[in-house]
């Protein structure tokens, strides 16, 4: 098999594009009753250390937790993409997904599937077009906290950890021909949990990328930097 697959590997190589890119994103899990979560994200891509726009993200979702461990949801995404610094694709994305969370002592392990319906439209000139292309995509996520160390004798939430994590990212649809792998992210970096509230994460992203064009990648270097921030409003309903 691996003989097969040797010679693939060799041409796709040949047609890889490499980038670096910089991600910032915040996250906010408001926690409203022990079953209902409302989550909400955004954030803005760079590439090329900064100096050229990628994309930007905004996405609001519903959770419902089954039990401790698991959470059902669905939402609704907002994406654009950039061009030579200008906007020039537009993507909505409604989304379903099932998280699971469990500890192994102290290591939390996170598993996550999620299945997202992609519609796109094109901008040119600052205007949207008409008509829109749509595929289906499906994505796995598998992470792990590692914690690493505590920071402060005085607050013992302060911690400092090591996250890893792989997630898939699989194309479906009649428009959807050489890139049925849409991507793969290797994601690992340090956390600083400050509070149970407020985590900050600066993780290295490896992905890598099938593109539309027959025999063509992406391998895309980046430098991700995640806000999380959790509230619980259940805590401060009156008696």
């Amino acid at each position: 098999m691996v003989i097969v697959l040797m010679p693939l590997f060799a041409h796709a190589q040949k047609t890889v594009r490499h980038s670096n890119q910089q991600w910032v994103q915040y996250y906010n899990q408001l926690k409203l009753n022990s079953h209902w979560t409302l989550m909400t994200d955004g954030g803005f891509r760079w590439a090329d250390k900064f100096s050229t726009k990628a994309l930007f993200i905004a996405r609001i979702g519903i959770g419902y937790n089954i039990n401790s461990h698991l959470r059902v949801g669905a939402g609704l995404a907002s994406t654009g993409a950039y061009s030579s610094s200008s906007l020039s694709k537009l993507e909505y994305r409604p989304y379903q997904e099932l998280f699971a969370s469990y500890k192994y002592g102290r290591v939390g392990l996170q598993h996550r599937f999620r299945v997202e319906e992609r519609y796109f439209k094109s901008v040119v000139d600052g205007d949207p077009q008409s008509g829109h292309n749509f595929n289906f995509r499906l994505r796995y996520q598998i992470s792990a906290n590692i914690p690493l160390l505590k920071l402060s004798p005085d607050n013992p939430d302060k911690i400092l950890s090591l996250g890893i994590g792989d997630e898939i990212f699989i194309n479906a649809g009649r428009e959807i021909v050489n890139n049925i792998l849409d991507k793969n992210r290797i994601i690992i970096g340090p956390a600083v949990q400050f509070n149970k509230q407020l985590t900050v994460a600066l993780s290295y992203t490896h992905q890598y990328s099938q593109l539309a064009t027959a025999g063509a990648y992406a391998h895309d270097d980046v430098m991700w930097l995640a806000i999380r921030h959790n509230l619980d409003l259940s805590k401060h309903k009156p008696e």
